[in-house]
C-alpha cells in the first residue's frame, strides 16, 4: 500500500506544480510622493485637556519633535484621543512618542504626557489616491526599460537596506520609509495551458498594487497576512505561454503612508513567492481541514514526558474543490477523491473514497471520514512526543490527478479556569514569549 501510494503521489506532481518565484527581480526606490501621510493639527477639534493623564490601548503614530505634530497625526487618522510624551514636562517613556486612537481607559496619572481628546469623532485626512487600474505614467509595465535597476532576489527589504537618520521612528530603527517598485520577466511552460496557474506571495510590506502585462490585477493592503493572485483569468490581460512569449509583473509596494506596528517591520517583497499549476479540476489551495476529536480512553504511562495513546478518534476530513473553467466550458466533471491516512512509517491506517460531479466554475466541499480499525493504537501528539500523522488528499478525474499531504497531530487542548491548559488531559505549563518581527 505504502509504495503504491507514493507512487501515486509522484506521478500527480507533474499536474500540480510549484515554482520558486524567489529570483531575478528588478528593483528600484520610489520617490517620496509629494503629499504627506501627515496633516495639519485641528486643534480647535481637541478640546478636552487631559494632560498629566495617559491612555492605554492606543495605536503608536510615530515619533515627532513637537505636539503639534502629534497632534496632526490624530487629526489625519480620524482619532479622538492623542498623546506626546514630553520629555521637557518629565515624561520617562520614549521622548517624542505619539500614541492616538479612541477615548478609552485615559485615567491613568502619568507626568510629562501632553494628551488632548474630543467629543466627536474627527474627519479623516483625505487619503492619497490609489493607484490607478492603469500602468503607471513613470514606471510602464511592458515597453520600458528597467535595465538599470537592481537586480535583486525576494526576500527581499529595501527599508534595512536605507542609512538610519535622526528624524526618524525611534521604533522602527531610526531608518525612513519610502515606496518602491519591483518587476519581474518570467515565462509560462506551454503545458500550463488551459489549466489555472496562480501566484503565492507569502508576505508584502505594505499596501501592494499588481499588474500583469499592463493591466491592474489587485491591491493588497496588508503587510503580515498571505495572499494569491490568479492569472489565467485576469480581467482585460493575456496570460502569455511558452518560451517565447514572455510576461511583466509589476508590483508598487507602498510602506511610507501607514505602518501597522510600533516595532521594526521593513518594506518590499519580503517573504517567498512561488508561481503554481493544477488539473482545471483541482484542489483549493488551503482547501483541506482535518480536526480530530478524541473519543476514547487515554493511555499516559510516563504522563506529558512520554508517547500518549488512544484507541478512538473521531477523524472528520473535509476538502474543497473547485473547478476553474469557465461557466460556458461545457458540462460537469465527474471525480473520485480518496483520503489516506498514513502514520510515522508510511503505512496506511484508514481510507475514505467520495465520489461526485462538478461543474465549470463550481466550488464544492467534500466531507469524509478517516475510521481507524478497532485494534489500532492511535499515538498522540504532545510537545515531547509530536506524532505526526500524514494525510494525502488524491482528486482524480478526466481533467487529471491532482494531489496534496497534510501533517496531522491527534491531540485535545482544553483551557480551564481552574487547571489551566489541559493537554491530552494532563496540564501543561505554557512557556515562551511574545517577539515581534524585529531586528531581533
Amino acid at each position: 500500500m505504502y509504495l503504491t501510494l507514493l507512487a501515486l503521489f509522484f506521478t500527480a506532481v507533474q499536474c500540480r506544480e510549484s515554482l520558486n518565484f524567489d529570483f531575478g527581480w528588478k528593483f528600484i526606490l520610489g520617490d517620496e510622493p509629494s503629499w504627506s501621510p501627515i496633516g495639519e493639527c485641528n486643534s480647535t477639534l481637541y478640546n478636552i485637556n487631559m494632560t498629566g493623564l495617559q491612555c492605554m490601548g492606543l495605536q503608536h503614530a510615530g515619533t515627532f519633535a513637537s505636539s503639534a505634530e502629534c497632534c496632526a497625526a490624530g487629526t489625519s487618522e480620524g482619532a479622538a484621543v492623542w498623546q506626546w510624551c514630553s520629555a521637557e514636562a518629565g515624561c520617562t517613556f520614549v521622548p517624542g512618542d505619539c500614541w492616538i486612537g479612541e477615548m478609552s481607559d485615559c485615567e491613568h496619572p502619568n507626568i510629562g504626557w501632553i494628551s488632548f481628546g474630543t467629543n466627536s469623532t474627527p474627519s479623516p485626512a483625505p487619503s492619497p489616491p490609489p493607484p490607478p487600474p492603469t500602468c503607471p505614467r513613470d514606471y510602464p509595465c511592458n515597453d520600458f526599460d528597467d535595465s538599470p535597476w537592481r537586480t535583486v532576489n525576494v526576500p527581499h527589504d529595501f527599508v534595512v537596506e536605507g542609512a538610519p537618520v535622526s528624524t526618524a521612528d525611534r521604533n522602527h530603527g531610526y531608518l525612513p520609509f519610502n515606496i518602491s517598485w519591483y518587476r519581474k520577466h518570467f515565462t509560462v511552460t506551454a503545458s500550463w495551458q488551459g489549466q489555472p496557474v496562480w501566484l503565492d506571495f507569502d508576505g508584502v510590506y505594505r499596501a501592494s498594487d499588481y499588474w500583469l502585462n499592463g493591466v491592474w490585477i489587485g491591491h493588497w493592503d496588508s503587510g503580515y497576512a498571505p495572499f494569491r493572485y490568479y492569472l489565467h483569468n485576469v480581467s482585460g490581460a493575456v496570460l502569455n505561454y511558452g518560451p517565447d512569449s514572455p510576461n511583466i509583473l509589476t508590483v508598487r509596494v507602498d510602506a511610507l503612508s501607514h505602518q501597522e506596528g510600533w516595532f521594526y517591520e521593513g518594506g518590499g517583497v519580503y517573504r517567498h513567492v512561488t508561481l503554481n499549476t493544477a488539473p482545471l479540476l483541482n484542489l483549493v489551495p488551503w482547501g483541506i481541514y482535518a480536526p480530530s476529536v478524541i473519543t476514547g480512553p487515554i493511555s499516559s504511562p510516563l504522563g506529558l514526558a512520554g508517547q500518549q495513546t488512544t484507541t478512538s478518534v473521531y477523524f472528520p476530513v473535509y476538502v474543497d474543490i473547485q473547478h476553474s473553467g469557465a461557466a460556458s466550458g461545457g458540462g460537469n466533471v465527474t471525480f473520485s477523491l480518496t483520503s489516506t491516512l498514513l502514520n510515522a512509517d508510511g503505512l496506511s491506517v484508514g481510507m475514505f473514497t467520495a465520489r461526485g460531479s462538478l461543474p465549470p466554475s463550481g466550488w464544492i466541499r467534500v466531507q469524509s471520514e478517516i475510521n481507524f480499525s478497532p485494534d489500532t493504537i492511535i499515538n498522540l501528539w504532545s510537545p515531547s512526543s509530536p506524532y505526526l500523522y500524514t494525510l494525502h488528499v488524491n482528486l482524480s478525474s478526466a481533467a487529471g490527478e491532482d494531489v496534496e499531504t497534510v501533517s496531522v497531530g491527534v491531540r485535545s487542548a482544553i483551557f480551564d479556569a481552574n487547571a489551566g491548559l489541559l493537554m491530552n488531559g494532563l496540564p501543561l505549563q505554557i512557556q515562551g514569549f511574545s517577539q515581534h518581527q524585529d531586528f531581533g
